[in-house]
C-alpha cells in the first residue's frame, strides 16, 4: 500500500448532508471515496471491492450500529477502521477500544485533522502488516527448524516448541506446554546441576550440557543453547550429543586399554634390558635396537650399533668368542 496515493476509503455516513460534506473533505486530502449509507450497504461493498480504509459513522440509525457493522467488516477481511460520531460518551469511546479501530474522530472535525487521522492510521496499519510478515516469517523458521527450538518464561515454563522439539523428548506440543524444562531433569542432577538463571539473564546467553529424560523415561545427553530475549522471554536450542557422547566413551576407553597396553609393554622391555643382552636387526641384517646391556658386552654405543650391519659384532669377536 502507497499511502495517500490516492488510496480509496470508503465512507459509511446514513445522513446525507454530513456524507457530502466528509466525502469533500477526503476528496481534498487526496482520497477517492466511495459511500455507503447503511451497515449491509458497506458489508456488501466491502466484500466485493478493495477499500485502504474505512471511515465508520457509529450511529447509523439502524439496530446495527458502526461499531457492530464494523465487527462484520473484519470477519471478511483485514482494514484499518476509523469511527467518527456526534456523541463522545464514556461507553461510546470503551466500545471503540474493545474494537480493532484506529481511532475514534468527533464529527464536525476540521477537514485537516480527519486527513492527519487517516494518514496516521495507514500507516499504523502498514506498520502493523510489516510486523505481523516478520512474526509469520519467525513463526515459519521456527516451525520447520530441523533443531528443536523451544521458549520458556524466567521461571522456566515452557511457553512454545516446535516440533523437533516435539521429536526430541517424545512429547506433543499440547504436554510441553504443560510442562518446566525443569521437568525435564531428574531432581537428583538438578539438586547438583541447578539451572543456572541468574548467569542467563546477566550475561544474556548461555551455553550448558545436560542428561535430559524423555517421555518413555530413557535419558539423553543434550547441548542446550540458552538466548534471554528483549522481551522477558528465554529462548533455547538444544541438540541431541547423546551419540557423540557415547562415542567419546567408547574412543576414551580405548584409549585407556591402549595406554595400560604400552604400560605393560614398556615394563616388560624395562625388566628385559635390565637381565638380558638384546639385539634387534630387520631382516637385511641392520641393528635397528639394542639394549644397554648389549652395548656394554660389546664395547660399542647405541649410535655406533644402530643402523650397522651385525658384521661389526663379529669383526670385534667380544661375544662369540
Amino acid at each position: 500500500m502507497v499511502i495517500n496515493k490516492r488510496n480509496t476509503v470508503l465512507l459509511v455516513e446514513d445522513d446525507e448532508l454530513f456524507s457530502i460534506l466528509n466525502k469533500e473533505s477526503l476528496l481534498k486530502c487526496g482520497y477517492n471515496v466511495l459511500t455507503a449509507k447503511s451497515a449491509e450497504e458497506s458489508i456488501k461493498l466491502t466484500y466485493n471491492n478493495h477499500f485502504d480504509l474505512i471511515l465508520m459513522d457509529i450511529d447509523l440509525g439502524e439496530e446495527i450500529d458502526g461499531i457492530q457493522t464494523a465487527k462484520s467488516i473484519l470477519d471478511i477481511r483485514d482494514i484499518p477502521i476509523i469511527f467518527f460520531s456526534s456523541h463522545s460518551s464514556l461507553e461510546i469511546l470503551q466500545k471503540v477500544e474493545e474494537t480493532s479501530s484506529y481511532g475514534y474522530i468527533p464529527k464536525n472535525s476540521d477537514f485537516q485533522i480527519l486527513c492527519m487521522s487517516i494518514k496516521m492510521a495507514l500507516k499504523l496499519y502498514e506498520a502493523k502488516k510489516k510486523i505481523i510478515e516478520r512474526e509469520n516469517h519467525y513463526r515459519y523458521i521456527f516451525d520447520q527448524s530441523y533443531d528443536p527450538i523451544f521458549i520458556t518464561q524466567t521461571n522456566h515454563q515452557i511457553v512454545d516448541a516446535n516440533l523437533a522439539t516435539s521429536e526430541l523428548f517424545g512429547y506433543s506440543k499440547e504436554e510441553l506446554l504443560g510442562l518446566k524444562i525443569t521437568d525435564l531433569v531428574d531432581s537428583e542432577i538438578l539438586e547438583k546441576e541447578p539451572p543456572k538463571m541468574k548467569e542467563l539473564l546477566a550475561n544474556g546467553s548461555i551455553r550448558s550440557i545436560r542428561t535430559m529424560n524423555r517421555k518413555d523415561n530413557t535419558q539423553i545427553t543434550v547441548e542446550l543453547r540458552a538466548i534471554y530475549r528483549s522481551d522477558d522471554f528465554v529462548q533455547v536450542t538444544a541438540r541431541n550429543i547423546t551419540e557423540q557422547v557415547q562415542k567419546s566413551k567408547i574412543i576414551e576407553l580405548n584409549n585407556e586399554k591402549i595406554r595400560a597396553v604400552n604400560n605393560e609393554l614398556f615394563e616388560r622391555q624395562f625388566a628385559i634390558d635390565q637381565h638380558a643382552i638384546v639385539a634387534i636387526t630387520n631382516l637385511a641384517g641392520i641393528i635397528t635396537y639394542a639394549n644397554e646391556k648389549f652395548c656394554n658386552i660389546s664395547g660399542y654405543s647405541k649410535e655406533e650399533l644402530i643402523g650397522k650391519n651385525h658384521r661389526i659384532i663379529n669383526s670385534a669377536k667380544r661375544i662369540f668368542h
